[in-house]
């Protein structure tokens, strides 16, 4: 029962992130770390779930070949952090180093790997069916226990780490104000809210394989173990439910920094000490004025280029003309203008197709004036119009010549 619950609790958690990566890679990439985070610590959890309460041996051989990807799970959501903090996606070539330990048990676990199907399998019900051969068992210089351990000892390091780039925001709120101010609090509480509760895992976690490794597992203590395990499951289920309901976190902390919006910059990192960055940031226009005015250019780009006159305009042409990121305009669309892109571009055809429709020379008849307004068909037209106005593009036409009688 114990691992059937877990099974489901690490399918659910799999199901979210691919719905956070479906809904939201779009608007901030830095999510497909965490997603691949929430998938990685899901297979780890069904693992762990599956030695400690028994389960399926198909399922954890399977698991326990691919184990070494579980050294990647630390990296990612440090990469998530990194990202939302400095408002950018990116890897460098020095984050090679990170994956390291990855490499380390992949070599370590290779004379496993290179086993057959059928003694990786045996292998797999030995240590199910005894703690003390998984304790002694070995592939090259260590216990494979030692994985265990290092994985809790990483994350926890990685955990540490992430906190000291938040540090990185505080000399920025003091001089933010308005939408922007509350943006950075609300995601830098719900970015501690997962370190935290992520570090709470990473923490019984080093526990649980010390207890083990003493051999607590043979003593009453056996029940205190359980119950660890099962806190540190329902804490780990609540980590990305708590993630879909703070939509906003994926905006990101808006960079002050209005210097590399340039296209060509978007993957690089600045090799500048911290120090001078500050400095060159004080010397930027006041965020606030920056996305107050990026808010502007979107709106005259939209006026003066009528690009949403193109059946095929999306968001991302607007990233392109202005060279922005796309949760840039996403944040100023909705927290600046308090519209959605969709909204937007819909209310902007309805008003140039009722343009066309009552111009005095060449009027376009209803019937016609949806597709010059940019809808893909007359039916999407007729909907969306009878929506924002109440009436059909006729019954408004008519509205209108009643008016001038």
């Amino acid at each position: 029962m114990s691992t059937t619950i877990i099974y489901f609790f690490s399918a659910i958690n799999v199901l979210l992130a691919l719905m956070m990566v479906s809904y939201n890679w779009k608007i901030n990439k830095n999510v497909i770390f965490l997603a691949t985070f929430f998938v990685l610590f899901a297979l780890e959890s069904s693992m762990a779930s599956t030695f400690n309460f028994g389960g399926n041996l198909t399922f954890y051989t399977f698991l326990f070949v691919i184990s070494p990807v579980f050294f990647l799970k630390a990296p990612l959501l440090y990469f998530f952090v990194r990202g939302i903090v400095n408002d950018r996606f990116y890897l460098k070539k020095s984050d090679i180093l990170h994956f390291i330990p990855f490499f380390l048990h992949l070599l370590a676990n290779m004379p496993f790997l290179l086993m057959s199907y059928d003694q990786q399998q045996q292998i797999a019900a030995n240590i199910m069916q005894n703690l003390d051969y998984y304790r002694e068992l070995r592939f090259s210089l260590y216990p494979l226990t030692w994985n265990n351990a290092g994985r809790a000892v990483q994350l926890f390091a990685y955990i540490v780490a992430c906190f000291v780039l938040m540090r990185r925001v505080r000399f920025k709120l003091h001089r933010l104000k308005g939408q922007l101010k509350y943006q950075y609090k609300y995601t830098t509480l719900r970015m501690r809210v997962i370190l935290i509760l992520v570090l709470l895992i990473a923490t019984m976690s080093i526990i649980l394989n010390y207890m083990f490794r003493l051999k607590l597992d043979h003593t009453e203590l056996i029940h205190t173990m359980y119950v660890i395990i099962y806190v540190m499951v329902y804490v780990y289920f609540f980590i990305p439910l708590f993630v879909i309901l703070s939509p906003k976190l994926l905006y990101g902390l808006p960079h002050l920094e209005t210097s590399h919006f340039s296209a060509t910059q978007f993957g690089q990192e600045s090799d500048e000490p911290e120090e001078k960055l500050e400095s060159n940031i004080k010397k930027q226009h006041f965020p606030t004025e920056y996305y107050n005015d990026l808010a502007t250019k979107i709106l005259n780009y939209i006026e003066t280029d009528k690009p949403y006159l193109n059946p095929d305009f999306q968001i991302k042409d607007i990233c392109a003309h202005l060279l922005v990121p796309q949760h840039h305009v996403h944040y100023c669309l909705n927290e600046i203008l308090h519209t959605d892109f969709h909204e937007l571009r819909t209310e902007k055809r309805i008003t140039h197709a009722k343009t066309i429709m009552k111009r005095v020379k060449n009027p376009v008849k209803p019937e016609d004036a949806g597709i010059e307004s940019g809808f893909l068909t007359n039916k999407s037209f007729s909907i969306a119009f009878r929506k924002y106005t109440g009436m059909t593009p006729e019954q408004w036409l008519n509205a209108q010549e009643n008016i001038k009688d």
